[in-house]
């Protein structure tokens, strides 16, 4: 009788945590940015940040065009054209894959990258654990496409402490970025 009693005890102590976590399901919605070239679903409770609320919390070297956020500014995507990129097509990406591979491999630690393609284009990505942004760590999903010559990227942040109830989202959000034909 007592072994029995242990196996429940040991059933009830393993499947309470597991009862009491609850799935937060984050509902999304799709925006058009950069004048309608791109499009992405957002969380519906993220706002995009005015042009003074960019200059008041990223320098003119880092600012993005568009910065999207939770109320508690913990979780961003930002989107911006990197100009260091010139000539970029299609057949590109993989090279800039690989480069963005090695180079968060160096300030934090790469744990997935590749290609998927959405209407017809390709998209990069790069997905980064242990960087550190303004002294927190970060989970970081980089993606990017070729759009008239120039690489477009997209980037998700959130704290690393958080990242296990923001990866479904973030790469429901990855997978929906499509850059309009």
């Amino acid at each position: 009788m007592k072994m029995k009693k242990l196996k429940l005890f040991l059933a009830v102590a393993i499947a309470l945590p597991l009862l009491s976590m609850t799935i937060t399901l984050i509902d999304l919605e799709e925006k058009y940015i950069l004048n309608n070239i791109a499009s992405i679903k957002i969380p519906t409770n993220f706002k995009e940040l005015s042009k003074q609320e960019k200059i008041a919390d990223y320098s003119a070297q880092q600012r993005p065009l568009v910065v999207f956020t939770n109320k508690e500014k913990t979780v961003f995507i930002t989107f911006e054209i990197n100009q260091r990129y010139q000539g970029v097509t299609q057949d590109k990406l993989i090279t800039i894959k690989d480069y963005y591979v090695e180079l968060n491999n160096y300030f934090g630690k790469c744990i997935d990258s590749g290609i998927f393609e959405n209407n017809d284009q390709k998209y990069g990505f790069v997905k980064v654990e242990g960087l550190s942004k303004k002294t927190k760590k970060v989970y970081v999903i980089k993606f990017f496409s070729n759009i008239n010559g120039h690489l477009l990227e997209g980037t998700f942040y959130c704290p690393e402490n958080e990242k296990t109830q923001w990866v479904d989202t973030a790469n429901k959000i990855m997978r929906s970025f499509t850059i309009k034909k």
